[in-house]
């Protein structure tokens, strides 16, 4: 049965259009403040905290953010659950994506994969059409690996927790992967933030030396789904899957900038 917001096209290709019709600017900018101002919020209350807060009020607010920095967070908390639906549903409003799989029975909802993606960016926003809570791949468990130190800011952890991401630790990847997890990583990580060029519109791939995803894959047994995203820098526009032949290499993803041409570097 195909997914709410899906269409079959005459090739046999199944296309996803972002749905538009419920987009509000209100809940959208709600949704990013969620996602991405938690940094924002605890750099106001440390300035709050140490120019304009009584000193009674500063110890509570430092010790409050100091204790989510390792209190315990449950991913299946259903209010958090109801957290990641919100910020999925309207944030991508923001960001609208359409994607394309040319073979999407080739993917099994009972299988993991290593979903390896580049580049980095400043951000990875086109990562967040992988996510279970988004719907728009046939599968249902799925971890996004991002960085360990995002998950020592206080309200942050909470968040990304809820919206399926974990710290991005070899232990960390193959427990998931073990535990029939699909998994998502970005191997050229920040190190790509530093060769962005936006003026020659193209894209930095740092993977010669970045590998451990491939060997992971290979060691579980889990298909490697290589992704890239053209044009990610200015914005990304659409997707597209194309299953390739093979035992090891599933089928791979790839998302596509359309209104510029642009080159891809790799180092």
């Amino acid at each position: 049965m195909m997914p709410e917001g899906m269409e079959e096209e005459e090739d046999g290709t199944v296309v996803f259009r972002q749905r538009t019709v419920d987009y509000s600017p209100v809940r959208a900018v709600v949704a990013l403040a969620l996602w991405l101002g938690a940094i924002y919020l605890n750099l106001l209350l440390l300035l709050a905290s140490v120019f304009f807060f009584s000193e009674g009020v500063a110890a509570l607010v430092l010790g409050t953010q100091l204790f989510l920095m390792f209190a315990p967070v449950n991913d299946t908390n259903r209010l958090g659950c109801n957290i990641a639906r919100f910020v999925y549903k309207h944030a991508l409003g923001y960001f609208p994506i359409t994607l394309h799989v040319e073979d999407y029975t080739a993917f099994d909802p009972n299988k993991a994969y290593v979903f390896g993606y580049e580049p980095h960016c400043a951000m990875p926003l086109g990562l967040w059409v992988l996510a279970a809570h988004v719907g728009f791949m046939p599968i249902t468990k799925m971890k996004i690996l991002a960085s360990s130190a995002a998950f020592y800011v206080p309200f942050q952890r909470h968040i990304w927790t809820w919206l399926g991401l974990i710290p991005a630790s070899k232990e960390n990847f193959y427990s998931y992967l073990g535990a029939g997890y699909s998994c998502a990583v970005v191997p050229g990580g920040l190190r790509e933030m530093l060769h962005m060029d936006h003026e020659q519109h193209s894209e930095v791939a740092c993977i010669r030396s970045r590998k451990g995803f491939i060997r992971i894959a290979m060691q579980t047994g889990c298909p490697l789904v290589p992704v890239f995203c053209f044009g990610q820098g200015e914005r990304t526009r659409g997707t597209s899957i194309n299953d390739h032949d093979g035992r090891f290499l599933g089928p791979s993803l790839q998302l596509v900038e359309t209104r510029k041409q642009n080159t891809c570097e790799y180092h």
